[in-house]
């Protein structure tokens, strides 16, 4: 082992142990569920509900509906995702009820399969401590506050184990690809970002001389080609060659940032690898340079503790300097892989392992990085798992910064936590608001509502009517309502189209601690900072009634 201390030993012992193992796997799941359970819908999740609950009534034609979703009412194949996850959910809420306890138990499933995946996967490279970076992976913010009822834990759970699957030393040849085969198709019609399997899936049969089975890699093709068929059946075009490409408003440069600063921004764990690297270093620029940057993660850390205990209210300097943090720590992981994989490669260290999982952090970025009008933390999701495993076992595992796995364990629950905390906040304010509004108004009124994301389900669900300036579509009239968010998307110019006079503003002020740690960055990064603290409010909610005075 990497230690003569007994401490060490007996922990090493004891995460060897299946029991043990099982039992650490079932608490991830369990943390990682409490936090989704009695969350309020949020951001994308009711344009994939209410696509789900237009395939429950229309399940042969899943994109002829129309959504309300962006640039008014539109027809669902302007959407960007393939239909399979919404399958599962119009199915799930068909039979179990579309209310949030119902849908969140349905993405447990896919939670507690990308953990035991994960697990599975860090037990071919190393069985007597796959359960450490496990949980690493597993208590990582954009895992845990990722949920929702959106595609992307899906995505990442058939994700890993489709190479969970690649790697498995105990498959025959033809099950590893028939497997992984079936698993790529799913992925495609999860998420086309699953494009970037399908080379992995073909590399890997050529690496291992086993063209025998590249007959495999045309199922993924094939089942594409049928969806495709089923599209021009459907609302007759080709979806995947039909999404909407969003106008690029950050240059290259500005995306490779955004990507490194999110990075950093949500692997707590990192300070692990550079705490190895110091103790790794000879020289003492490199030493000097690696004790920096742990010293600057936990600086940061008891910074972000005062913030949240102090309540400050000037929120700029610590958000420039949480930005540059994200930086360096998002290029100081990019660096340090990029300089072990090189050293491994000149001394031929290399194997088929190491190399798809390399593959899978590389491809993952560049597909974010060249195609995503812009960067969001669960784009960069989908690099954590490699990420990890490469770190812990070229890095961390075999270095004295084992003593100091705790520590990372530790930081992971501590950030996560926080921002779980600040999330299911910001996602319950509209929940609570559209009730309130809606009671408060005079009874018999009409009410309109502007605005989508989690917003318009539950303005939706308190009575009130979405604004459209389609014209086929119902009007407001003299006397009625529209309450309007000014922080969701994406609102319609209504001012353009009736008089409106001024009624009611409510300021949705952030009344708790964690609170302050909310923010859209999460989802919708324009920068290297997908997270913060911030002193003003969420959110502004406008009232205004409609030809009034």
């Amino acid at each position: 082992m990497l230690s003569n201390n007994k401490l060490s030993i007996k922990f090493a012992k004891l995460v060897a142990m299946p029991w043990f193992n099982f039992f650490v796997l079932m608490c991830l799941w369990a943390f990682a569920c409490f936090w989704n359970f009695g969350k309020a819908f949020h951001m994308d999740d009711t344009g994939h509900l209410e696509i789900a609950r237009w395939i429950a009534v229309n399940p042969w034609r899943p994109m002829s509906g129309m959504l309300s979703w962006g640039e008014d009412f539109q027809p669902i194949h302007n959407t960007n995702q393939p239909h399979l996850y919404f399958y599962l959910m119009a199915v799930w809420g068909s039979l179990f009820g579309w209310t949030e306890t119902s849908m969140h138990l349905l993405m447990s499933l896919f939670t507690l399969w990308a953990i035991y995946a994960f697990y599975r996967m860090a037990n071919f490279i190393s069985p007597s401590s796959a359960i450490i970076p496990t949980a690493l992976f597993a208590l990582s913010p954009a895992f845990v506050v990722g949920q929702n009822s959106m595609v992307d834990i899906p995505l990442i759970a058939v994700w890993i184990a489709f190479f969970w699957a690649l790697l498995n030393p105990k498959l025959s040849e033809r099950n590893r690809y028939l497997i992984a085969a079936i698993l790529c198709s799913a992925a495609l019609l999860i998420k086309y970002t699953s494009l970037v399997l399908l080379p992995a899936l073909v590399f890997h049969m050529i690496i291992r001389k086993q063209l025998k089975q590249l007959a495999w890699g045309l199922l993924p093709i094939i089942v594409l080609a049928i969806w495709s068929a089923f599209n021009i059946y459907d609302y007759g075009g080709i979806h995947i060659l039909e999404r909407p490409v969003s106008s690029r408003t950050f240059s290259f440069i500005e995306l490779v940032a955004s990507w490194l600063g999110t990075l950093g921004a949500i692997t707590p764990f990192a300070v692990l690898a550079f705490i190895a690297m110091f103790y790794r270093s000879t020289s003492f620029i490199n030493k000097s340079a690696w004790l920096f940057i742990s010293a600057f993660n936990v600086l940061i850390f008891c910074i972000i503790i005062w913030f949240y205990i102090a309540l400050p209210s000037n929120d700029v300097q610590i958000n420039i300097l949480l930005k540059w943090f994200f930086l360096i720590n998002g290029s100081a992981l990019l660096i340090l892989i990029s300089a072990i994989s090189l050293k491994n490669a000149v001394n031929n260290n290399l194997n088929i392992t190491h190399l798809t999982l390399l593959y899978w952090l590389v491809s993952s970025a560049i597909f974010i990085i060249g195609f995503a009008p812009y960067v969001a933390t669960r784009h960069v999701l989908l690099a954590i798992p490699p990420l990890v495993l490469l770190l812990y076992f070229w890095i961390i595992d075999g270095s004295k910064a084992r003593n100091f796995v705790t520590v990372g364990v530790i930081l992971n629950l501590m950030l996560t936590s926080l921002l779980a905390m600040a999330d299911n906040w910001y996602a319950d304010t509209y929940k609570r608001n559209a009730s309130l509004i809606a009671n408060s108004l005079p009874k018999n009124s009409t009410i309109w509502f502007n605005g989508n994301w989690g917003w318009q389900w539950y303005a939706s669900q308190s009575g009130m009517q979405q604004i459209s300036l389609i014209n086929e579509r119902p009007k407001p009239r003299n006397g009625d309502f529209i309450v309007t968010p000014q922080r969701v998307c994406c609102e319609l110019p209504v001012t353009m189209q009736i008089k409106l006079e001024p009624y009611q503003k409510i300021i949705v002020s952030r009344n708790s601690r964690a609170s302050h740690f909310a923010s859209w960055d999460f989802y919708i990064n324009s920068g290297p900072q997908p997270w913060g603290y911030f002193d003003t409010p969420i959110d502004v909610i406008l009232i205004d009634r409609v030809g009034y005075r």
